[in-house]
Order: structure tokens, then sequence, then C-alpha cells
């Protein structure tokens, strides 16, 4: 009898408590406008047109005293450049490196990196190596589209990125600029711009939008500009920022 009246508390209790609410995708902060307006209304001209400048970072181990650690130690804090672009970098030294420009900036670093394959293209080892857009493309898969993207977009955010410059937009369809090849998903457009959109779209859940459709197929050129263009080879993707950005 006792051992009946245990077992219904047992159930009445399990009954009683709420089910578990499903899993939720963290989310980014909402935008803080009015802090924008607030930042953009003290700054000074020169100020505001240091925040459309972005320089290259390497962030590789070197000492801080170095002429790498000087020059954007100096970029950042004197001169107050709004953004940062890393190049060539190591899985450890990148945090370290861009929390230590984040603490000397008087407005937060928008950071950007190319990450074509991922965070594989610009760090030399410790993250998952992603293959070129082509292969994707080869599967026609927007399930490995997709996956492509949740991963790029997670280890960008985990390393400091919050712009990122993939996927590559590109049709691969002029022989006379080789310079696109297995970078795009492929020849056919609508494949390119379905696979492209899906890669994209982990994008704007884990960081911030990316933009980087740079569209070099159609361009009879065999040299890479400094600046990539977007789908309509209009203007650079190296925009101007319209606000500075809040600090998580």
């Amino acid at each position: 009898m006792r051992h009946g009246a245990r077992l219904m508390l047992a159930l009445v209790g399990i009954l009683a408590c709420p089910p578990p609410s499903p899993a939720t995708a963290p989310r980014l902060p909402a935008p803080s406008y009015r802090w924008s307006r607030q930042t953009l209304a003290r700054l000074t001209l020169e100020e505001k047109v240091a925040q459309m400048i972005g320089v290259r970072a390497f962030g590789l181990h070197y000492h801080p005293a170095s002429e790498e650690g000087r020059r954007l130690r100096r970029e950042v804090r004197d001169l107050g450049v709004g953004s940062v672009v890393v190049f060539e970098s190591e899985v450890d030294s990148l945090p370290r490196l861009l929390n230590g420009l984040q603490s000397l900036a008087r407005v937060p670093l928008l950071v950007s990196a190319d990450m074509e394959r991922g965070m594989s293209f610009r760090i030399r080892r410790g993250v998952v190596p992603l293959p070129y857009a082509m292969a994707i493309g080869a599967t026609r898969s927007e399930e490995a589209a997709r996956f492509t993207g949740e991963v790029t977009a997670r280890e960008g955010r985990a390393l400091g990125i919050h712009w990122a410059l993939a996927p590559v937009a590109d049709v691969n369809n002029n022989p006379g600029n080789p310079v696109i090849n297995i970078r795009s998903y492929g020849e056919d457009p609508e494949l390119v711009a379905r696979l492209t959109a899906t890669c994209h779209s982990p994008f704007t859940r884990t960081t911030r939008p990316a933009d980087r459709p740079r569209s070099r197929g159609r361009r009879p050129t065999r040299s890479r500009s400094p600046i990539g263009w977007t789908a309509s080879a209009s203007r650079p993707t190296t925009r101007p920022r319209s606000s500075p950005r809040r600090p998580a």
C-alpha cells in the first residue's frame, strides 16, 4: 500500500511538470539604432571617414613590439579605422589579436574575412577543412550548401568575425576569366543562385549577414582586384559602414 502511494505521487509529479521547451538557436541581439545614431553624432568628420577604412590583419604569432603589431595598434588606436580584414591566421592567436584590437578601438571594430572554404580559407589548421564551391555544386545538394554555411558561420563567430565575405556567387561562364574556376558553384546561373542563397541562410542566424557575391565570372581579366565586387559588378563589397556596431 505504501509503495503504491509513492508510485501514485511520482506519477502526479511527472504529469504536473511542464514539458521541456524545444531547443532554439541563439538569436543575435537586436540592432541598437539609437546607440548608432548617438555614436555617429559625436564623431568628427575625420573620425567618420576613418570608420569607412578597413585594414588587413594577420592573426599569426608575432611579438607585440614587432612592426606588424605596432602598425595595427597605430591604425586602430591613433587613426581610428572602422574595420579589420583578417588574412592568414592561426586558430589560437587570432582571437587574442582581435580582442586586443577591440580593446583599443573607440568604436567597436567590424571584422571581416574571406571565407570561401569556411575559416580554413584563412586559418592554417584547427578548423573544418571545407571544399571549394564547385565541389558542392557538383553534388547539386542544398543540404550540403547549407551545412557548409552553418560551419562557416559558427566557426567565424567563435573566432571573432562579424562579416563573412562568402559565399562566392560568380557564375563560371567566361573562359576568358579563369580566376573564378573552382571558387564558383558552376556554370548554371539557376544552380549558382540556389546554392548561394542556401549557403547564405545560416549566416543570418549565427553571425551578421554575409555579402560576398563577387562577380568576376563575366569580366575578361586574369587579375584580382584588391576590392571584391558584388553580383551586379557595379560597386565594391567593401562598402562604407552606415553606422557603428554596438559591442555584443
